[in-house]
């Protein structure tokens, strides 16, 4: 007997199963990062859910003065199909002739398409020139209040054999504990970065940087499957990988312990990788830009010029906190960053965030 798929209208639960956690319950919002499941969520820290932020089963900091809701579409009925849709048949709510001109995407809507520029903004001086430079996120997404993917360690695997990934805006405890955990969140990064139309705008983004192998004979990558087959014998690290690596003598590898922090530990994986048919592994890295559009605010919108405009407002964006193989991401992957990435005194992989946006020239492209 063959199963019968209603079709039906896209609910944002349907949107949530692949893009992020989008909750519609009246519990208290509860969640477990460190998989895949909710992928957006991994990478940005955004939810969509229309609950209050202090009503959630989430330890945050600043918790019980967070009144506002996780995100002020949802908390207005707005649904992802009212902004993520087609253009073609069977159409959308959107006149014909409008299809064209609200933006070039295919499924996305603007925000002016929605909202008149000037409403409310009556406190800001210059607001045409800031309508010009800014992406309405820069102001409207000042916070994300949830932890989200800072650095993905894939040329190691842990005795589980998972690949290392540190998270943002998490103090302390565990991704997969966030009841228990102290999370901060974390402040996104203002890149200058082309919108729909193809105006450049300082957007909100996070940045998430990864390191992993390839088989440089054929510019393939080395899979999770073969690297636990060179770190791994029977389900534990390999002898001479303990060996080498075990920096406090205890006969097993603490997270601290598993970083290719020199060249006698890169040649040892390197030769293990050969041995299981990697023809020529190479070590690489790359840092991919995340776009942020969810999680907006109202009146916790960014109202403090100083927070762009003064010099001292200058603390650098943490894209790692250390560098595998001391190799550095491809210029490639964030050609406009190159200028602003170094490492700091303590082996920090860092952005150097504007000193000034009306001073600030550089910015990336997005490389997807």
């Amino acid at each position: 007997e063959l199963a019968t798929i209603t079709m039906t209208y896209p609910r944002p639960a349907h949107c949530g199963a692949c893009h992020g956690l989008v909750d519609t319950d009246d519990r208290p919002l509860t969640l477990t990062l460190g998989s895949d499941r909710y992928w957006n969520t991994e990478i940005t820290g955004q939810v969509f859910s229309a609950q209050r932020i202090n009503q959630s089963a989430l330890n945050l900091r600043d918790k019980d003065a967070l009144g506002r809701a996780w995100d002020i579409h949802a908390q207005r009925l707005v649904e992802c199909r009212d902004c993520h849709y087609s253009k073609t048949p069977p159409g959308h709510l959107i006149a014909e002739e409008d299809a064209g001109t609200a933006a070039p995407a295919d499924t996305l809507r603007s925000c002016a398409s929605c909202h008149s520029g000037g409403a409310g903004h009556d406190w800001l001086p210059q607001p045409d020139r800031h309508f010009a430079a800014l992406a309405c996120e820069a102001c409207h997404i000042p916070q994300i209040h949830l932890p989200a993917r800072q650095q993905v360690d894939a040329s190691v695997v842990t005795q589980g054999g998972d690949y290392l990934i540190a998270y943002r805006g998490l103090a302390q405890g565990k991704a997969d504990q966030l009841g228990t955990a102290y999370v901060t969140g974390y402040r996104p990064l203002l890149i200058k970065q082309p919108d729909a139309v193809g105006t450049q705008r300082w957007t909100p983004v996070n940045l998430v940087s990864r390191w992993y192998w390839v088989d440089a004979a054929d510019d393939t990558p080395v899979t999770k499957g073969q690297l636990q087959q060179a770190w791994l014998d029977d389900g534990r690290h390999r002898s001479q990988i303990v060996a080498l690596f075990d920096g406090n003598g205890d006969g097993r590898l603490q997270d601290t312990e598993l970083r290719l922090d020199s060249q006698e530990k890169v040649q040892l994986i390197t030769r293990l990788l050969a041995a299981r048919g990697v023809e020529k592994p190479e070590l690489r890295a790359r840092v991919d830009v995340h776009h942020l559009h969810h999680n907006v605010a109202l009146k916790a919108a960014q109202r403090d010029c100083r927070r762009c405009h003064e010099p001292q407002d200058g603390a650098p964006f943490t894209i790692a906190g250390y560098v595998p193989g001391n190799v550095l991401p491809d210029d490639a992957t964030t050609p406009a960053l190159r200028q602003a990435v170094a490492l700091d005194t303590e082996g920090r992989l860092v952005v150097t965030r504007p000193r000034s946006i009306s001073r600030h020239k550089a910015g990336p492209r997005e490389e997807h």
